[in-house]
């Protein structure tokens, strides 16, 4: 079960990617705030070498939206399941 809660997290993350890549800045917050609470929960934080490009993400992310729409898409993504973050980033 821990082994598929950290496969959903990453999948998550690559789809919180995606959707930062094509611009979709509202799409991609939400995945990446529920990334992070599944990676806090597991006890499993992003590899060293993932962070860079992550935080370069999420700056651009808070950039586009502003700090207020960006923090509540954030805090709406870590209260989701990890089910429903990949039913919402598969959307």
């Amino acid at each position: 079960a821990l082994g598929g809660k950290w496969a959903c997290t990453a999948c998550i993350e690559g789809l919180a990617a995606v959707a930062s890549a094509e611009g979709d800045a509202a799409r991609a917050v939400r995945p990446w705030g529920s990334a992070a609470a599944s990676r806090a929960a597991l006890h499993a934080p992003l590899p060293p070498v993932d962070r860079p490009r992550r935080d370069a993400m999420l700056a651009e992310l808070r950039r586009t939206l502003g700090d207020a729409a960006f923090e509540a898409l954030w805090a709406e993504g870590q209260a989701l399941t990890l089910e429903a973050a990949v039913e919402e980033a598969m959307a």
